[in-house]
């Protein structure tokens, strides 16, 4: 929670003005420790605000994102917002993202030495780690248990 009162304290330092709505898209974006797209969080805010536009979220999200705030991606042509490690301070981090529930975990990440040598001006790095997390791994594993013990199963009454 330090860090949304962080984020907040920085927009109203720059002039941006927070009510209510933004706050809770604010706070719907770090509650959701994934990816997330526009059409999601307007569902989402819908409970709340049955007329949210989605003219008001775009707004919204690209203020975040011209403040460096939110980290943004395409998948499918589609952009994915999700809140950026300068809330924590981590300028240079690692994303690992699942593939299959696009759950995402911040790592922290250091420059390798062999390029800080090369006498760079390095602004800010970021990566992408794709793969499978812990939970969905196991769910997979599951699934492919069941199915062959279904097909073993199938074998005996033939």
């Amino acid at each position: 929670m330090d860090s949304l009162q962080t984020l907040f304290k920085t927009l109203k330092v720059n002039g941006f003005h927070l009510n209510e709505k933004r706050i809770l898209l604010i706070t719907l974006l770090e509650d959701q420790n994934k990816f997330i797209t526009v059409q999601k969080l307007k569902n989402l805010m819908q409970r709340s605000y049955p007329d949210i536009s989605l003219d008001m979220i775009y707004r919204c999200l690209s203020i975040l994102e011209s403040f460096k705030l939110v980290y943004v991606r395409y998948n499918h042509g589609e952009k994915h917002y999700f809140l950026s490690g300068q809330l924590t301070g981590d300028l240079d981090i690692a994303y690992f993202l699942c593939e299959k529930c696009s759950k995402v975990i911040v790592l922290p990440y250091s420059f390798p030495e062999s390029l800080l040598a090369e006498n760079v001006n390095i602004q800010h790095c970021c990566f992408e780690i794709y793969g499978t997390c812990r939970s969905c791994s196991s769910a997979l594993i599951q699934i492919a248990e069941r199915k062959k013990s279904n097909n073993h199963s199938g074998d005996e009454k033939n």
